[in-house]
């Protein structure tokens, strides 16, 4: 045999199983056996096919993108020994409960196809589904923690290779929200703004941003990318306390539609709607999916961060109709996250707004009445309440596995740290307790996926066994 029609060395699949490699090119006997994708190069975490594709010479055709991002996604499934339809379950099981950003039926009949039929935008966004979702139950080893900064690196790039070759396909928006979800876990916080503004603006570049005609279920796709681009970018700035920056889409208006019921419309490819309106309301006339009720909750977050941060806000603007309003849809969402499921944590993100109502009993510049100085420190109070209900349903309901956490909740126990210290501080009250179990949350369980929980945790403990100043801003 001339040995032209071999390989250099081992395909990556016999060398992963340790398997001998007959090294025949285009592909060897072992993966033909096993009707494998046959890639020969180095390992996959020294060189990759998408690295070189972006240092070396220019892909042509649409055909070479496709088959570069679809062989590379199956090579990553052969290392890790996982099925494509696997990871697929794992994501609808975990991430998507709280973002359903991309429809389950279209995403399943897509991937099933993918081998036979390649498609760079579909290949990239699976990656990103598995850099992402993070437990993969029928893995035959535990999630690989290792692998994640070589795979979060090629996905990075194969996002790249995707702005430059498919900007305006959605499916290339939405791999870019799952890497900026996945940059917010790790604490990449530049990387993860970086990214949401390059989902911002090819938003505005394909016109997501605009009024669509919902009669379809990939029309509503599409709004909800789009809400997802703003609950991600609020949730980035709220969460880090960098009010400075400008938004990367405009604030959320009344009026708006809001996404239909998740349920209803992950579970049919034709139909879609009814839709309700974003309204600022203390009433239950509504009934809200999760996506849309995570929203409405950032909406509220934002009417009080506008009225709390903005230093030329006058007493009275605080005290007007619209913080009453405000004032009662608190009340009600406290009582709401004390007697509703764990499933329904956007209520409990809700309630992250009360600790912002200490400031009006912080702010030195104006003398304000008593009743605005109690109602602060009972929502502070309250926030602690919050706070001990989330101990007891961990231990009843386990609501910081991995396949169930969503970020939301992380900063939900930053907040709370700040609140234990600012009543502890302030008010002479005895929280310590609370804030070493809210530490030791964050640092022992939920600092498995979500790596920014250690850094909120280290900031918490400065405050022990001694309370230190705080920038309660953050």
């Amino acid at each position: 045999m001339s040995t032209s029609s071999l390989s250099s060395n081992a395909c990556h699949l016999c060398s992963t199983k340790k398997k001998g490699c007959d090294r025949l090119l285009p592909a060897c006997s072992r993966c033909i056996d096993h009707n494998s994708i046959c890639h020969y190069g180095s390992p996959y975490k020294e060189a990759h096919p998408i690295s070189s594709s972006l240092l070396g010479p220019n892909l042509a055709t649409r055909q070479d993108h496709d088959d570069l991002l679809t062989a590379h996604l199956f090579a990553t499934l052969e290392v890790l020994d996982l099925g494509i339809e696997v990871v697929v379950d794992g994501y609808l099981r975990s991430i998507h409960e709280w973002i359903p950003i991309i429809h389950p039926l279209g995403l399943r009949r897509q991937a099933a196809s993918l081998q036979s039929t390649p498609s760079a935008e579909l290949a990239c966004l699976i990656l990103h589904i598995l850099l992402i979702t993070p437990v993969i139950p029928s893995a035959l080893a535990p999630y690989n923690e290792p692998l994640l900064p070589s795979l979060y690196e090629n996905c990075k790039l194969a996002f790249i290779l995707l702005q430059n070759y498919s900007r305006g396909h959605l499916q290339t928006i939405q791999s870019g929200l799952l890497l900026a979800i996945y940059e917010q876990g790790r604490g990449f916080v530049s990387d993860a703004y970086a990214t949401l503004a390059i989902c911002a603006s090819l938003g505005h570049v394909t016109g997501l941003y605009q009024s669509l005609n919902l009669a379809t279920v990939f029309s509503e796709e599409k709004m909800r990318v789009w809400w997802a681009i703003f609950f991600l970018d609020r949730l980035d700035t709220y969460s880090t306390g960098n009010s400075d920056r400008a938004p990367l889409v405009r604030d959320a208006r009344l009026g708006a539609m809001l996404p239909t019921e998740d349920d209803a419309w992950s579970q049919d490819l034709n139909i879609s709607g009814p839709f309700q309106p974003l309204v600022f309301s203390t009433d239950d006339v509504q009934i809200y999916g999760v996506f849309a009720s995570e929203i409405q909750a950032l909406y509220a977050l934002q009417s009080v961060m506008q009225r709390t941060r903005d230093p030329s806000v006058e007493l009275e603007t605080l005290l007007d109709h619209k913080s009453w309003k405000l004032d009662m849809l608190i009340q009600r969402k406290i009582r709401e996250t004390l007697t509703i499921s764990w499933r329904r944590l956007e209520h409990q993100y809700t309630v992250v707004t009360v600790y912002l109502l200490q400031r009006l009993s912080c702010n030195d510049g104006q003398k304000l009445p008593l009743f605005v100085k109690e109602s602060s420190i009972a929502a502070l109070e309250m926030a602690l309440t919050i706070a001990h209900d989330l101990m007891r349903m961990e231990k009843t309901a386990d609501i910081l596995k991995l396949d169930r956490m969503p970020l939301t909740a992380v900063i939900l126990y930053k907040k709370v740290g700040l609140a234990a210290i600012l009543l502890g501080k302030h008010y002479g009250r005895d929280t310590e307790t609370l804030l070493r179990e809210v530490i030791q949350m964050l640092s022992e369980r939920i600092s498995r996926r979500w790596k920014i929980a250690l850094q909120i945790a280290s900031q918490l403990r400065e405050a022990l066994p001694v309370y230190k100043d705080v920038d309660m801003a953050s």
